[in-house]
């Protein structure tokens, strides 16, 4: 069994917060603010070329060796198909499958908050 981990944008302050365990909620009052401040963003579980843990919302640079894959996708939740994806950037068209094939390489390089690093 795997860990299912957390982190959490901060609407208001700009930033982005560790969520280390339940009492995170509480000392937030998050069960207490109809409308929170916090845009909760799941672990995928995977771990990028460097090491670092893949979130939902991150910006990823990934490629794979045929070039398939080359560019800057989201990664983000499929719902129908029960699986994390790269989303297409701009156009959201294509999705392709985190971690398929076992040949592709993300590196993270931001998230869809705080923009992209280089």
């Amino acid at each position: 069994m795997r860990d299912i981990s957390f982190r959490a944008w901060n609407t208001r302050l700009k930033i982005m917060e560790d969520i280390s365990d339940l009492y995170w909620f509480e000392e937030n009052m998050c069960h207490q603010n109809g409308d929170n401040d916090y845009v909760l963003q799941q672990s995928t579980g995977l771990v990028d070329s460097n090491g670092k843990d893949i979130y939902e919302g991150d910006m990823c640079y990934a490629f794979k060796s045929n070039s398939y894959l080359d560019g800057v996708y989201e990664v983000t939740w499929h719902e129908a198909k029960g699986r994390w994806y790269y989303k297409n950037q701009p156009t959201y068209k294509d999705l392709y499958q985190v971690g398929s094939g076992g040949n592709s390489v993300c590196r993270v390089i931001g998230n869809i908050f705080e923009g992209l690093s280089t």
